[in-house]
């Protein structure tokens, strides 16, 4: 055996000593960071209990809403680590399981799911609705009209109402929610994933009634100091992206930060202005400083009843306030969206999934994707010719009225007076998903 021999292999014992104690102590930093972390857990859960058992005038040491913030330190680490999956998932599963009966009542329950991870929460007691999948023949769509046709006898500048009920219902079905044959037909089109109306709700009733007075919508949006990012266009189209490094695309909005009260101020002046006049648009979740929203939501709350189908994948609420005149443009999103409209109305024109190669959409790695271009108020149809064989629904909801839209439908949103909606997601259901698929958008 040679010199050099020897001496390698002398060397390699030492080596593999380093090796073998390194991964041990790797193993245990790890087990100790994640005994570590569920300790953190354990204690925003029981901040998160005791937090939510004072009375509503606000005893107990919580906030003037009867709640109080979770301990914020250890919820950044814990998000940071969850979304790390630094974690062994088994341990936040457990402890999430340990947990959902704090999370199901809870103010903060939403913000506590998203730290903890959607799929490890289970709400308690059975799902209200069957699975997709045992529905052997879907119920039929309502009846589509040319988008042509639509726009031709409505432009999406034009503000005033028609009195054709196709323009109003648009053929969807209109349900009393309080009437038992027809909540449960509403049920039945909802797990068939088939749009329709439904009024008389009781907290959508009473919410209106609430965020009606502006006296009450200015205070509860604006408690203390609060100040909000408000979006801002130089016309009443507002089209939503996402910041890409695209050669040659300018942003079509931009951002500005206020008070509630100053944005609401200027919407109401909006009313007067024109259409090319700067205009003002808010959006905001059931998050931090706004999970009061729920105390009028409350049915929102993520659980298994009417309005949800897969609760623990909802994110929050979120409500959009407009002014008169502003224009969403047409695009899809993916989950099955309950629409409540809170004050005001607003124009939606929907179009089911299969659709997709007659609008136009920006490609998926356009800062615009899921967006339809051009302009909907004046369309030029030799530049956009598919939008000739495009075939929608005309629908106008009024305060009071609460829309579902399935699972990947499009829409176009225009503002016809001040107005507050807001709405709420529960998963994807499967009816037409492929349809995107072929368009270029999801995958098999």
């Amino acid at each position: 055996m040679g010199l050099s021999t020897m001496r390698g292999r002398q060397l390699l014992l030492p080596l593999a000593l380093v090796v073998v104690v390194g991964v041990v102590l790797f193993l245990y930093q790890m087990e100790t960071n994640n005994k570590r972390t569920i300790e953190q857990l354990t204690r925003a859960i029981s901040d998160t209990t005791s937090n939510t058992k004072g009375s509503a005038d606000g005893s107990a040491d919580g906030s003037a809403d009867g709640s109080a913030p979770l301990a914020n330190k250890e919820m950044q680490l814990l998000k940071e680590k969850s979304v790390s999956k630094k974690v062994d998932r088994s341990f936040i599963s457990k402890m999430a399981d340990t947990a959902k009966d704090a999370l199901l009542g809870s103010k903060d329950g939403a913000r506590l799911v998203r730290m903890i991870g959607h799929e490890n929460i289970r709400i308690k007691g059975d799902p209200f609705y069957p699975s997709e999948s045992l529905i052997k023949n879907y119920e039929p769509f309502p009846p589509l009209r040319p988008l042509k046709d639509i726009l031709d006898e409505w432009n999406t500048d034009d503000m005033t109402v028609p009195s054709d009920k196709r323009m109003i219902d648009g053929g969807l079905e209109v349900l009393d929610f309080q009437n038992p044959n027809d909540k449960a037909r509403a049920e039945f089109l909802r797990w068939h994933e088939v749009p329709f109306k439904v009024y008389n709700v009781p907290f959508v009733s009473e919410t209106v009634k609430k965020w009606g007075d502006d006296d009450y919508i200015v205070r509860k949006m604006d408690g203390g100091s609060k100040r909000h990012s408000v979006t801002t266009s130089h016309t009443n189209k507002f089209r939503y992206f996402i910041p890409r490094k695209v050669p040659n695309f300018t942003p079509p909005t931009s951002k500005e930060v206020m008070s509630f009260k100053d944005f609401w101020d200027r919407q109401k002046e909006a009313e007067k202005g024109s259409f090319n006049d700067k205009h003002y648009y808010l959006q905001m979740a059931t998050v931090n400083e706004n999970i009061w929203m729920y105390d009028d939501l409350y049915d929102w709350r993520p659980q298994n009843n009417f309005w949800f189908v897969e609760p623990w994948k909802n994110k929050a609420v979120n409500c959009r306030f407009g002014a008169r005149g502003i224009s969403a443009s047409n695009h899809y999103d993916g989950g099955r969206n309950f629409i409540a409209m809170l004050r005001g109305k607003k124009r939606y024109i929907i179009a089911p999934p299969h659709e997709c190669p007659n609008m136009h959409l920006f490609p998926r790695e356009h800062p615009e994707a899921r967006h339809s271009m051009g302009d909907w108020a004046n369309l030029d149809y030799e530049q956009y010719p598919h939008y000739l064989n495009a075939k929608a629904i005309n629908v106008v909801l009024k305060a009071g009225e609460v829309l579902y839209l399935p699972s990947y439908w499009f829409h176009h949103i225009v503002s016809l007076e001040r107005s507050i909606q807001c709405n709420t997601r529960s998963g994807l259901s499967r009816r037409e998903h492929d349809e995107l698929v072929s368009c270029g958008f999801y995958s098999k």
